[in-house]
């Protein structure tokens, strides 16, 4: 409940400008925003990763100018950062969200861009249609061959929120260490790991009743 209710320079360039003008738009684009954030962090990972590559020797090539792609990357992930603060505060769950200790802006923006939009939000009268949709029911596990049935970035979200709010040790973490400990006494036969993707699988399926209760 609501309880804790290259492309090069040219290229970079332009893709800062796009960013500056972020925020004239609307909250509606905010999953926009977070899709350049990831494929812009991936990128600098990318990047940092060769570098080191080829200083140990496991590649070759200039690592100044891949260095130079690499601070780009960040210096442009800094600015989306910054834009996706602004424009995920519009959102009708951010509020609760914030308050949530292991959950900053970005993780928030994740969370609603790839939940929503509010039409969609509209049409789950029921919340297990958003645990459907975030590969969290019983019937999300993916079958060889089969197309997942589900969001697989808003699961990633959702997992990330989750692990998040763990290691934090904040009030919401509780939820998992109860379900831990319950399926621990209740469940001989399950395997540590076990116990613990169920607990974490728990405390998602709470964060998400509560986003979709605050949010509708």
């Amino acid at each position: 409940g609501q309880g804790w209710v290259g492309q090069g320079m040219e290229g970079g360039n332009q893709m800062a400008v796009a960013v500056e003008q972020a925020h004239r738009m609307s909250s509606g684009d905010l999953r926009w925003l977070v899709d350049v954030y990831v494929q812009v962090q991936k990128l600098r990972v990318a990047c940092s990763n060769r570098v080191q590559a080829i200083e140990q020797g496991r590649d070759t090539g200039d690592p100044s100018v891949v260095l130079r792609l690499a601070e780009m990357c960040e210096d442009l992930e800094e600015k989306v950062a910054v834009h996706i603060s602004r424009a995920v505060k519009d959102h009708p769950a951010y509020e609760w969200l914030s308050k949530i200790r292991g959950i900053g802006p970005i993780l928030a923006a994740k969370l609603v861009a790839l939940a929503g939009p509010d039409e969609a939000m509209a049409r789950r009268d029921t919340v297990s249609k958003l645990w459907a949709f975030a590969g969290l029911s019983p019937d999300s596990k993916l079958q060889k061959g089969q197309r997942a049935k589900f969001n697989r970035r808003l699961k990633t979200a959702v997992w990330l929120a989750v692990t998040s709010i763990i290691r934090s040790g904040g009030p919401a973490a509780r939820y998992y260490y109860a379900a831990k400990e319950y399926y621990a006494a209740n469940r001989p036969d399950w395997t540590r790991g076990h116990i613990d993707n169920a607990a974490r699988r728990k405390l998602g399926k709470i964060l998400l009743a509560c986003l979709w209760e605050v949010w509708r």
